[in-house]
This record gives C-alpha cells, sequence and structure tokens, in this order.
C-alpha cells in the first residue's frame, strides 16, 4: 500500500511540473510572409522557408499597417508577425514592415501596444 501511494505521488508532481513548465514557457514569435488568408487559417512561410498554418478564430487581435484588421486583410506576400500562447493559440497577428517595426494596436485604447521592431 506504501509503495502504491509513493508512485501515485510521485505522477501527481511530475504532471504538476510539466504543467507549471508549459505555463512558465510564455508567448512565442513566429514570422514569415503570408501564403494564404482564408476561412479562419492563416498559413505562412518562416524565416527559414518552413511552412506554417495557424487557426485564427475571432478573439485574435489582427493589426495591418498599425491599426485594427480582419484575416482578410492579410494579403499574399505580407510580412507578419505572429504571437502565439504556449500551446500555440494564436494572440496576435501584426503586418511588418522592415523599415518601421512592428506595432501591434489596441482597438479599446487606441493605442499602440508595443513597437516590436527590436529583435526581429
Amino acid at each position: 500500500m506504501l509503495r502504491y501511494f509513493f508512485f501515485v505521488a510521485v505522477a501527481v508532481l511530475v504532471s504538476f511540473a510539466t504543467a507549471s513548465a508549459q505555463a512558465l514557457a510564455g508567448p512565442e514569435s513566429h514570422t514569415g510572409v503570408v501564403t494564404a488568408a482564408e476561412l479562419g487559417k492563416l498559413g505562412i512561410t518562416d524565416d527559414s522557408g518552413a511552412p506554417h498554418t495557424f487557426s485564427i478564430d475571432d478573439s485574435v487581435m489582427i493589426t495591418v499597417n498599425g491599426r485594427p484588421g480582419k484575416l482578410k486583410d492579410l494579403k499574399k506576400g505580407m510580412h507578419v508577425r505572429v504571437i502565439t500562447d504556449a500551446q500555440g493559440k494564436v494572440l496576435t497577428v501584426a503586418t511588418r514592415d522592415s523599415t518601421k517595426g512592428t506595432k501591434l494596436f489596441d482597438s479599446r485604447t487606441a493605442n499602440s501596444l508595443m513597437d516590436a521592431s527590436a529583435g526581429g
């Protein structure tokens, strides 16, 4: 019985440690060029040439040229930055202009949230 309790306790601790590590991982940034933007999906080719597809729902904040936008506003060939959470859910998509950086626009306050020109 004591051995069973020990194994259950170890399993619970390992589960908790794994979940905590995923929660601490934080957001990830993906940059690339739009290949498709339709039907709730965004396709990009990243800076190394690898294709990626992201699911886009109504909660995703999309910014085009520093202004609020929609998935349909993202056109093939546009440079974008996609921010996902640790589980891969898309949080934001913003167009990138190499001369101006990336700006995320908060439509609730009509202010720029972040100038991400540094770091990529």
